[in-house]
């Protein structure tokens, strides 16, 4: 039993500890301005659970909009990640949900933490709205909560569980190379 707690119990630490996906979904600079409506929206598209998606833009026109659309399959938080103005310029953002119902609006001058809340999973959009004449950069992290372990972890578990069942079924070894 000693054996099995030293090989079980690191492995169990290592596969508890899933790692936190970050990434880019969408950077103005790279795929061009984002789209001013619902009918020509940036879909980002199904984003990862358990990761952080990165939206990066500028806007700097009074009255222009960036929309973006995407769809979770668990949880979300949303969060302005970086803000870039010449004060004293507001930024606003609306958060849509399906069917064209607006659930949040609101102003920022700055960067700010969970704008929204948490959402379920579902299907969005983010318009973005610059209300002053000045370009503003900005950087907006949508974050989802993880649903279930990565496959490759799950693999993995069931490798090394089948494998330790194995030894102990055959009696494991000694060092003398004898089985008891």
């Amino acid at each position: 039993m000693k054996k099995f707690s030293a090989c079980v119990l690191p492995l169990v630490f290592a596969l508890s500890a899933t790692p936190v996906l970050a990434m880019t979904v969408y950077d103005e600079s790279v795929g061009g301005d984002a789209g001013a409506t619902l009918a020509t929206a940036v879909d980002l598209g199904i984003l990862a659970s358990g990761a952080t998606s990165t939206v990066l833009g500028t806007i700097g026109s009074p009255d222009e909009h960036d929309n973006f659309t995407f769809t979770t399959l668990s949880d979300w938080t949303f969060s302005v990640s970086s803000y870039s103005t010449v004060p004293p310029n507001t930024t606003g953002f609306s958060l849509w949900g399906a069917g064209g119902s607006i659930l949040e609006s609101l102003q920022i001058s700055g960067p700010a933490n969970d704008l929204f809340g948490t959402y379920g999973a579902g299907a969005y959009r983010i318009d973005i709205r610059e209300f002053s004449s000045s370009p503003t950069s900005y950087g907006f992290d949508i974050e989802t909560a993880a649903t279930v372990p990565l496959p490759p972890s799950l693999a993995l578990l069931a490798a090394a569980l089948g494998g330790l069942a194995l030894w102990r079924r055959a009696g494991g070894t000694r060092r003398g190379g004898t089985a008891g």
